[in-house]
């Protein structure tokens, strides 16, 4: 059933931006299909315009984002969240359990109800993937080296734009997310006894790796320098079930290793299947160092693919 439409009523922080007659009775129009939109469609233009002030998804509500002014786009997006809430009751209500309320908020009261609303959303979905998956995330968003983090942002199934726009909110997010784990764990959720990757946190954080992504010539001379300085035979354990790996040299992540293991590299960069670590150790990879690259990894095979078809 429509709304009505004689309930749109613009208040002065958006209405100031509307300079003529014409450009009134065409925002009155594009509210009116957005108020009429369901839920969800609703939300995910509204974080849209979130991360992307000038948003294709305008088009949505026949506006063309080209021609909205800068000095209105903030106006824009909470008038379109205000004059939804005017005609749908609770809507980026979020029903938290006690315990999360004042993570929650805190990511609340940094950002806003819209932010708050899909960065929650996010989580809770992620919630659910393994417990090794989890902690990696956790660590990775406690980290203080921007590629870490920013990594942690897209592991929690955020894209380059949304995660390039939450960076300043980690730590928030962080707390929220750990509070949600802990929860998980407390009611038993996880299975405690098969985590074969629960030291991979505490691996990458001891030898602090945070090496270049490199092919070809330049892989070759990052390698040579890297032996250098390094121990000569540096070993690490690294403990898969009741398995250990222990290697003294290391494959480089090449340009040509990646190809030649494509489709190990593919399910953990891509599909995100931890267990592919214990495959990729078995073939003689730094574990750190696959799960530091791992964006450079999957950027690589995309357009390695791109330039296939």
């Amino acid at each position: 059933m429509a709304i009505n439409n004689n309930a749109i009523n613009f208040r002065t922080k958006f209405s100031k931006h509307i300079q003529t007659d014409i450009e009134h009775e065409v925002f009155v129009s594009a509210f009116e299909k957005f108020i009429n939109l369901d839920e969800q469609t609703a939300i995910d233009i509204l974080w849209r315009l979130t991360y992307n002030p000038y948003s294709e998804a305008l088009w949505t509500i026949k506006l063309d984002p080209e021609t909205i002014p800068s000095e209105m786009t903030a106006a824009l997006r909470n008038e379109l969240r205000y004059q939804y809430s005017q005609c749908h009751s609770n809507f980026l209500t979020v029903e938290v359990p006690e315990e999360y309320k004042e993570a929650y908020s805190l990511v609340s009261s940094n950002t806003d109800s819209i932010t708050a609303y899909i960065v929650y959303k996010n989580c809770n979905s992620i919630l659910y993937l393994d417990e090794t998956s989890v902690q990696r995330i956790l660590f990775l968003l406690s980290s203080d080296k921007e590629n870490h983090y920013f990594g942690g942002l897209r592991s929690l199934d955020f894209n380059v734009g949304e995660a390039e726009y939450l960076k300043p909110y980690k730590a928030q997010i962080y707390t929220l997310f750990n509070v949600m784990y802990e929860l998980h764990k407390s009611e038993g959720r996880y299975n405690s006894n098969h985590t074969p990757f629960q030291e991979l946190g505490a691996m990458i954080q001891e030898t602090g790796n945070d090496l270049p992504f490199t092919f070809g010539d330049e892989a070759v001379e990052a390698t040579e320098t890297t032996a250098m300085e390094e121990p000569l035979h540096e070993e690490i354990s690294f403990q898969a079930e009741e398995s250990v790996q222990k290697i003294d040299v290391f494959n480089a992540i090449t340009a040509e290793k990646v190809l030649e293991h494509k489709d190990v590299f593919f399910a953990f960069a891509i599909t995100r299947d931890m267990s592919c670590l214990v495959e990729l150790s078995k073939l003689g990879f730094d574990l750190n160092q696959v799960v530091a690259k791992e964006k450079a990894i999957s950027d690589f095979i995309q357009a390695a693919e791109a330039l296939s078809v």
